[in-house]
């Protein structure tokens, strides 16, 4: 029974998704599921980064996600990069 449980992945928390498509923001434990993209196709997520207690805003997409630190700047639709604000939190 250890055995089994020692091969289960363990769960590490919830993170901020955004569509690369359309900019939709999600928060999951896991991959969100690719359903209907409005902007085609389906959804393309990538993780941002786990989520906390912080709001930040990237002054490019708009996209709003709270998290522990700032979060890294690769993969805003809108350019190569996010540029986070901190709008709020602690």
């Amino acid at each position: 029974m250890a055995e089994l449980a020692s091969r289960q992945p363990k769960r590490k928390g919830v993170f901020s998704y955004q569509c690369k498509r359309c900019g939709a923001t999600t928060q999951s434990p896991t991959l969100p599921g690719a359903s209907e993209c409005p902007n085609g196709g389906i959804h393309e997520w990538s993780k941002i980064t786990q989520v906390g207690g912080t709001p930040y805003q990237c002054q490019k997409c708009g996209a709003t996600i709270p998290s522990r630190t700032i979060p890294p700047p690769a993969g805003c639709p809108l350019g190569k990069y996010h540029l986070w604000k901190q709008i709020g939190g602690r």
